[in-house]
């Protein structure tokens, strides 16, 4: 199998991460694959709770599902399933539709805890970076740096891939033709089927 698009994305984002790295440094760095572990923690353990208050306070789910059938509506289902009833459409449609919401929100929800938790690790290590800044450690700062960054993002792939799966997997079995191409470009990727068992491993450890 070769590579498709999607793998030469992910190879781009891991060049771009050895950049950013040795810019950053390992105290950078660290801090950033360290606040990234804090978050995906936290993520873990809140983003129910956060996605069931968002949804008792401002009903997010209702308004993506009220999103998602008017973006894509009814006549956008699969061919195969034109020969069920026009209620049993309806039912299935808003069925899925609510699902579809529901998981969206609980992504948000992970997506923004994990973000908050690790800027708040890093704000507290930009002043130890600085001090290391033109000292002889400085080089090997930069060189542990590009690698802890190139792991830190291949773990936040393998998340958001993981999250997206489902989603992109129910998508395309209501017909989305969006969600149907990107599913067939992520299906046929190398990288991220290998990004998808780190994903399972580490879903495995937190839960």
């Amino acid at each position: 199998m070769q590579l498709n698009p999607v793998d030469y994305i992910i190879i781009a984002v891991l060049l771009l991460s050895l950049v950013a790295g040795y810019r950053q440094g390992m105290v950078g760095a660290v801090s950033g694959v360290l606040g990234f572990i804090v978050g995906l923690a936290l993520a873990a353990i809140f983003y129910h709770a956060l996605a069931e208050w968002a949804d008792q306070y401002w009903g997010i789910s209702a308004i993506l599902a009220d999103w998602i059938r008017i973006k894509f509506p009814l006549a956008a289902l699969a061919p195969d399933n034109s020969l069920l009833n026009l209620d049993q459409l309806d039912t299935i449609y808003n069925d899925a539709a609510s699902y579809l919401a529901g998981n969206l929100l609980l992504i948000l929800s992970f997506l923004l805890i994990l973000f908050i938790g690790s800027k708040a690790v890093q704000f507290f290590s930009r002043g130890i970076n600085s001090l290391l800044d033109g000292t002889i450690f400085s080089g090997v700062n930069r060189g542990l740096g590009a690698a802890v960054v190139m792991v830190k993002n291949l773990l936040i792939m393998a998340v958001v891939l993981g999250l997206i799966m489902p989603s992109l997997d129910l998508g395309s079995q209501m017909g989305l033709s969006s969600a149907s191409a990107m599913n067939g470009y992520v299906s046929g990727s190398l990288l991220v089927e290998w990004l998808l068992q780190w994903f399972e491993f580490f879903k495995g450890l937190v839960t």
